[in-house]
């Protein structure tokens, strides 16, 4: 959760990963005060806008790759149709076969 923006650089991951940990550590009352609160929650919330920003790319491509199937297979689907609809209606035999006259003669 923590990759991407805004921990792009080293720094910022480092800044957030050591630092501020540290800080918390030697100082207690780090934490205590308004602004170093209000930076780590905006890092958070920045972090928390971007994955459901990703997320929400990922279920957008996922609906349009869905889409596109469904239509190939309904294009499909009525292809089908057409195709055995004709082969059902096309007669057996394209001519009668013809009756020997020899046979019939009795």
């Amino acid at each position: 959760m923590l990759d991407g923006p805004p921990l792009d650089t080293r720094l910022e991951a480092i800044t957030l990963g050591l630092i501020v940990p540290a800080l918390v550590w030697a100082h207690p009352a780090f934490l205590r005060r308004v602004v170093p609160r209000a930076l780590i929650v905006a890092i958070f919330a920045l972090k928390i806008g971007a994955a459901i920003e990703t997320a929400q790319d990922g279920i957008e491509a996922l609906s349009y790759k869905v889409g596109l199937v469904l239509l190939v297979l309904g294009a499909m689907h009525f292809m089908n149709l057409i195709i055995f609809n004709r082969i059902h209606r096309r007669p057996r035999f394209a001519r009668r076969m013809p009756v020997a006259e020899s046979v019939v003669q009795a």
